[in-house]
């Protein structure tokens, strides 16, 4: 094994940190979207609508 792979580096480490703010406002956005509307906003979900 070679010691230029030891470590995550800069571009791993950005992409890591990215995700990571990313992914969590994937989560959060839609849920303060559902809270905005209202519970009718919950219907078409528990439905199974698209």
């Amino acid at each position: 094994m070679s010691n230029s792979n030891k470590g995550l580096g800069l571009f791993r480490a950005t992409g890591i940190y990215v995700g990571a703010i990313l992914g969590s406002g994937a989560l959060v956005l839609p849920a303060m979207a559902a809270d905005v509307a209202g519970p009718a906003s919950r219907v078409p979900v528990g439905l199974g609508s698209p």
